[in-house]
């Protein structure tokens, strides 16, 4: 029964680090999008301030070259691919420890060893609702200063 209960745990634990990265991922993912693209556009416009002319006919130009950008849709999916990495990386590494015990929790048939590794998950998982759910190590005399 117990090494049920301890294999359930870890599998919940697995799955909840893992619906926390693909959520971060996403929400990087999309900011990073917007940046790429931002970054793009401001790059062509200061381009376009330092070359324009004073000619209706090479603004016209220059309108329609960036209405059909085809580049800025490749650095749309590069932002977007880049930082769904980066959500995923910074979730995964915050929760490392809980990550490390679950899947030695799996990993192991021994009963002490299925022990050590739900204490570490349940440790790990009070120490980040402690420290982030609770601000108790957060400083509060940042406003006074």
């Amino acid at each position: 029964m117990f090494n049920f209960v301890a294999n359930a745990a870890a599998v919940a634990s697995l799955i909840s680090v893992g619906s926390e990265a693909k959520n971060g991922g996403i929400k990087e993912g999309r900011k990073g999008a917007i940046t790429s693209v931002a970054v793009y556009d401001i790059q062509n416009a200061t381009g376009d301030t330092l070359l324009n002319m004073k000619s209706s006919k090479h603004n016209a130009m220059k309108q329609a070259v960036r209405d059909t950008d085809l580049l800025s849709g490749l650095y749309k999916v590069k932002g977007a691919i880049s930082g769904f990495g980066k959500g995923v990386y910074d979730n995964i590494r915050r929760n490392l420890a809980t990550t490390i015990f679950a899947v030695g929790t799996l990993a192991v048939k021994n009963k002490t060893a299925k022990t050590i590794g739900v204490t570490g998950m349940l440790m790990s998982i009070v120490w980040d609702f402690l420290d982030n759910g609770t601000n108790l190590f957060t400083k509060t005399d940042t406003i006074e200063k």
